[in-house]
Formats: C-alpha cells, sequence, structure tokens
C-alpha cells in the first residue's frame, strides 16, 4: 500500500511548473488600467484565456467582471461574465449549480444578437448533460446549437458543437458516427480559421482510433493534440494528450515510456483541479501498474477513483474504470472478479445505451437533416429576392449608363470580353466532357462486342462441342482427354470474355447504382490476403450516371493499387453521400508510399484517380508515408452528385 500512496503522489502532486501565456501579460496590464471599461475588457479578456491557466484562479476574476458589468450597465458583459464562472463550477464538478445559472440566464437572453451568448452558455449545458451521463439529451442539445451557430455564421460556436457531438458520440461507444461528427469539426475549423479554439478535436480523434485499435492513425492525432496544445497553451488538451500517449506506449509495452507520459499529464492536471480528467490518469495509472504486475497497487488506485466518481457524480466515468478493473483482474488471472467487473460493465453499458439508443440517434440525425433542408429553402427564397433587388438596381444602372455614354462603352467591351471567356471555359468543359463521355461509350461497345460477339461466338461453339461429345465413339483415351480439354478451354474462355465484359461496363453500376457495383466488385476480388470492407450512407436513390461511371473507375484503380503495390492485409472502404457531396475514403493498412513520387509525376493509376477527381470538381487529399498505410479521402460536391 506504501508503495501505491508513493506512486499517487508522484502522479497527481507533483509541483506545479509555471506554465507562461497570454494570460500572464492580460493580468499585468490590469494593474495599469486606464479606466474601468478598460479593466472589464481586461477581466474578460483573462476569463477567455482559461484554457491556459489554472481554473481556481477564474473564480475570482469572473466576480469582479460580474460586477464591474453590472456597475457600468453592460448587459452582455453580465452575461459573459456568467458563463465564465459556470465554467468554473462545470470543471470543478458542482453541476448543480451550473445548471441553475445556465436556466436562468438562457431566459434573459432574447436578443437575436446575442445568439452567440446562447450558444456558449447551451454547449456548456450539453456539456454539463454528458458529465451526468444523460447523452441523450445532450446531443439534442448540440443538435441545436449547430443548426443555430450555422444560421448565424457563429463559426466558434459550430465547430465547438461538432466537436461536442463527437465526444458524446464517443461516450456512448458510437466510434465511427464519432469519427464523422470529429472529422466535420476539423474540416470547419480549418476553414474558419479557428483551429485554435478547438485544439481538443484532434485528441478526441486519437482517443477513437486508439480506441478501434488503429494505433498509428492514433499516434499521429496525439502528435498533432499536443503540438497544437502547446502552441495555444490549452492546458486540459495537452494533458489528455499526454495521457492518450500514455495509453499508446502502454499498448506497446514499453512501460518507462507510459510512465513518462503520465507523469506530464498528471503534473499538468494537478495545476487544472478538474476530477473528471483525474480519474481518466487514474484509471490509466491502475492500468499501467497492473501491466507491470502490481495488482494490488492497480486495484487500490481503480477503488479510490470510484470513489471519487461517485462523490463527484461522475457516473459517466465508471465505465472506464470497471473496463480497466476486469483487464487487470484477467492479468491477475482472477477469472471470478474479471467476470464480475464486466458483468458490472455491461449493465452500465445498457444503462447508457437504453438512455440514448442507437434508434433514437438516428432519429436525431433525420430531425436535424430535416431542420437544415428547411434552413436551406428558406436561404434560397431569400437569395431569390436579392437576386430581384439586384434585377432592379441592374435596371437603374442602364438607365444611368445610357446618359453616360462613354461609360456605356466602357462597361459594353468589359461585357463582352467577359461573355468571350465565359465562352472559352463552356468550350473547354464541353470539350472535357466529350472525351469522357467517347472513352465510356467506347467501353460500352467493347463490353457489348465482347458479350454479343466472341461471348456467343464461343458459348455457340461450346454447344457444337457438346454435340460432337455425344455422337463421338471409339476414341483413344488420349484422344478423349485431348477433347476434354478443348471444351476446358472454351468454357473457359467463356468466362474471362465475361469477366473482361463485367470489368470494362458493370451491369450492377447500369442496374442498381455506385454502393452495388461497388460492392459487387469488391466480391470478385480473388485475394484471399486482403480483407476488404465497404460501408455506404445515403446511396439508397442513383445518383448522376456520369458521377457513378468516374466515382466506379476512382475506387477500381485505387482498389487495383492496394492489390499490386500496398502489400496490405486490410482495406476500408466508405462512401457516404449527404447534403455537402459524396465523400469516399479509403484507408489500408500496407506499406505506404512516399508523396514525392506524385510531385515527380510518376504512377499513371494515380493520375487518372487525379484527373476524375478535376473533372468532377473535387478534391482528393492522400495522407500516407512508407511504412504506415494509406489514407486516400476524395469529396465530390452535390452540384454534381444530385443531377437528374
Amino acid at each position: 500500500m506504501k508503495r501505491t500512496v508513493g506512486l499517487i503522489c508522484l502522479l497527481f502532486f507533483l509541483n506545479s511548473t509555471a506554465f507562461a501565456s497570454r494570460a500572464d501579460s492580460i493580468k499585468a496590464s490590469f494593474a495599469t488600467a486606464k479606466n474601468e471599461e478598460q479593466r472589464l475588457h481586461l477581466l474578460l479578456s483573462f476569463c477567455e484565456e482559461n484554457k491556459s491557466y489554472a481554473y481556481d484562479t477564474f473564480f475570482k476574476y469572473a466576480d469582479q467582471a460580474f460586477v464591474l458589468a453590472q456597475k457600468l450597465g453592460k448587459p452582455e458583459q453580465v452575461i459573459l461574465a456568467k458563463y465564465y464562472a459556470a465554467l468554473q463550477f462545470y470543471r470543478k464538478q458542482r453541476l448543480d449549480t451550473v445548471q441553475q445559472i445556465i436556466e436562468a440566464t438562457l431566459q434573459k437572453i432574447a436578443s437575436p444578437k446575442q445568439v452567440f451568448l446562447a450558444n456558449k452558455f447551451k454547449l456548456l449545458k450539453g456539456s454539463t448533460l454528458v458529465r451526468q451521463n444523460h447523452q441523450k439529451e445532450a446531443i439534442q442539445v448540440f443538435y441545436e446549437v449547430i443548426t443555430a451557430a450555422e444560421y448565424a455564421h457563429d463559426s466558434i460556436s459550430y465547430v465547438s458543437a461538432l466537436n461536442a457531438q463527437g465526444w458524446a458520440q464517443m461516450e456512448l461507444g458510437v466510434f465511427p458516427m464519432a469519427k464523422m461528427w470529429l472529422f466535420k469539426a476539423v474540416n470547419s475549423a480549418t476553414a474558419n480559421g479557428v483551429v485554435s479554439k478547438n485544439t481538443v478535436m484532434y485528441a478526441n480523434l486519437a482517443s477513437c482510433y486508439g480506441a478501434m485499435g488503429q494505433l498509428d492513425s492514433a499516434k499521429h492525432y496525439i502528435e498533432m493534440a499536443i503540438a497544437l496544445a502547446q502552441k495555444y497553451n490549452d492546458l486540459s488538451v495537452e494533458a489528455n494528450g499526454y495521457n492518450l500517449l500514455s495509453s499508446y506506449y502502454l499498448d506497446l509495452k514499453e512501460y518507462p515510456k507510459s510512465l513518462t507520459a503520465l507523469q506530464k499529464s498528471s503534473e499538468i492536471r494537478k495545476v487544472i483541479g478538474d476530477p473528471y480528467f483525474i480519474i481518466s490518469d487514474m484509471a490509466q495509472t491502475a492500468h499501467l501498474l497492473a501491466k507491470m504486475g502490481k495488482f494490488q497497487d492497480a486495484k487500490n488506485v481503480i477503488d479510490e477513483a470510484m470513489i471519487i466518481a461517485k462523490n463527484a457524480k461522475l457516473e459517466a466515468k465508471l465505465p472506464l474504470l470497471y473496463l480497466v478493473l476486469s483487464q487487470n483482474l484477467y492479468d491477475a488471472k482472477d477469472y471470478k472478479g474479471t467476470a464480475d467487473a464486466l458483468f458490472t460493465l455491461q449493465k452500465l453499458q445498457d444503462s447508457l445505451y437504453h438512455k440514448a439508443s442507437v434508434k433514437e440517434l438516428a432519429e436525431m440525425q433525420v430531425k436535424y437533416e430535416t431542420s437544415k433542408q428547411e434552413q436551406i429553402i428558406q436561404q434560397q427564397q431569400f437569395e431569390l429576392v436579392k437576386k430581384n433587388y439586384f434585377l432592379y438596381g441592374s435596371l437603374i444602372l442602364i438607365v444611368l449608363t445610357i446618359v453616360l455614354g462613354a461609360v456605356v462603352l466602357r462597361n459594353r467591351k468589359h461585357r463582352q470580353e467577359v461573355k468571350m471567356q465565359k465562352l472559352i471555359l463552356q468550350q473547354q468543359e464541353i470539350a472535357t466532357q466529350s472525351i469522357v463521355a467517347a472513352e465510356e461509350n467506347e467501353r460500352k461497345r467493347i463490353a457489348s462486342d465482347l458479350h454479343d460477339g466472341l461471348g456467343q461466338l464461343l458459348t455457340a461453339a461450346r454447344f457444337n462441342l457438346n454435340g460432337i461429345a455425344d455422337n463421338i465413339t471409339g476414341l483413344s483415351t488420349a484422344e478423349k482427354l485431348v477433347f476434354n480439354k478443348a471444351v476446358s478451354l472454351v468454357d473457359e474462355s467463356c468466362k474471362e470474355v465475361r469477366n473482361v465484359s463485367h470489368n470494362i461496363m458493370p451491369s450492377a453500376l447500369l442496374k442498381s447504382g455506385l454502393g452495388d457495383a461497388v460492392k459487387d466488385f469488391i466480391d470478385k476480388i480473388e485475394n484471399k490476403k486482403l480483407k476488404v470492407s465497404l460501408s455506404t450512407a445515403g446511396l439508397n436513390e442513383k445518383l448522376d450516371a456520369n458521377t457513378e461511371i468516374l466515382v466506379y473507375r476512382i475506387i477500381q484503380e485505387c482498389v487495383n493499387n492496394t492489390i499490386k503495390h500496398a502489400g496490405a492485409n486490410r482495406l476500408d472502404i466508405a462512401l457516404i453521400n449527404d447534403e455537402d457531396g459524396l465523400n469516399i475514403t479509403l484507408e489500408d493498412n500496407g506499406t505506404g508510399f512516399d508523396t514525392h513520387i506524385l510531385k515527380e509525376g510518376k504512377g499513371i493509376g494515380m493520375k487518372n484517380i487525379r484527373t476524375r477527381t478535376d473533372y468532377l470538381k473535387g478534391t482528393l487529399d492522400i495522407d500516407t508515408r512508407p511504412g504506415k498505410g494509406t489514407l486516400i479521402a476524395i469529396h465530390i460536391p452535390n452540384n454534381l452528385t444530385n443531377k437528374p
């Protein structure tokens, strides 16, 4: 027991390191502020840097900001100060107090101009519900924020809500769905330049990949999370990153490295003081102790963590603790204890899914998508009104330009040049379409000729040989062998013609659509070493025929490249069609390659993939390096995929 206490002290009560951040300079400026308005601005700016400082510090400054905002008659600043105070109560696990502040404040936010404040409080409300083990209610709140933030162009809240949605799905163990939301958050954060406000999404992605056993991808996002957290002084994400890094090294049985990473995480947790994450470190500590053979010490840490979780009303952390406990008991060969721990874990997980079933999650997803479509229709109507106003304005402008003859001439010349450029671009596009169409028509013709011409001749030859076989008598054994071999060669030729014809123009693509065609293609792959999995969504209806053909060729080329060059034993393919367009991902665990090869122009297959993607006005991203597998991500915009 003494050794356990010693190790816990080492991990959770180290002397804190000084974490320099922008918050320090703001505090220094506060003492020399010229007036109360400047002091209020500095107080709120300091509270905004809460991710880079010890949480206890912010109670005092949030209270000061609240009093000063009331004195100066600044209602929005009063609400913002309340938010920062509630945030600190949340991190101290005083969730009942947080809920009271949120509900009381949301009733007072009525102005549309304050939607960004409402979004902040709703995000905190959803996060509180997750910590209280009410994931279904939390997911509903996050959907509301996504819709409101998107409509108000509140990019920070929008990305935070996408990330929070992924976190909630992750807590439920629905990792593929969690990855989808987290990648949406990453893409939106990158596009809107708000990565610094949402570094936690990379830690969440790392956790997803780790839970799914994809350690290379987990390591990649762990390193990204730590680097970005250090860059933007996000203590919580940095600590999470080191905790995940400890888990990564633990899976590799590199215990000293795992301990070093865990010590770094625990040192930062000491500065932060959030029991939610302290329990995560304790679970990791127990797992590490068990792997080092210190089973009793590990059990003592788990018991202490369970007490903290129950006292802090953190039931959402109990599944993690019982999972670690079951693994540790199994390693200690206590199989009865393992069974009891797994039974308790199953009851906890059943409770989670009872509160948020897959069906209910799907219904909420459909409701969100429906609401988004309604917003799109409203936006289109608004754009139509804008166009009408633009038309009226253009008519007035034309009248004025008639008076100004010189201006008219210049404008006319300019319009003619623009029109000429458009015509040139249209001609280029028509030419490209003709080339692609000609290529596909030639494929169809060759496939038809093979099937209807050569295929029919071979079939007729087979029937004739069968007829001869029925009437031939008196052949020697050697002659019969020759005859039977000829029949077999004709049979094989028939099959080969059918296979070639199908590869050139698959019938499943023409009849059932892209999803069935890709599945049919995968089912025909004769490679026992390569396991290919396919997941599709949103492909219930056929897409634009030209798009389907080109996407099928792209996937066909990628799969063939994997078979020929990757040396992989697993290939995961995903086709997801939503309101943004068609997303295609292919990820293998093969040897990977150096992307400089693509810049040097080598590889006809990759050129074909990029050419077809460019033609569809899509984007192509390749993430690979030697020895680390390959991830190909393609996005085709919905203005092409939804053509009739």
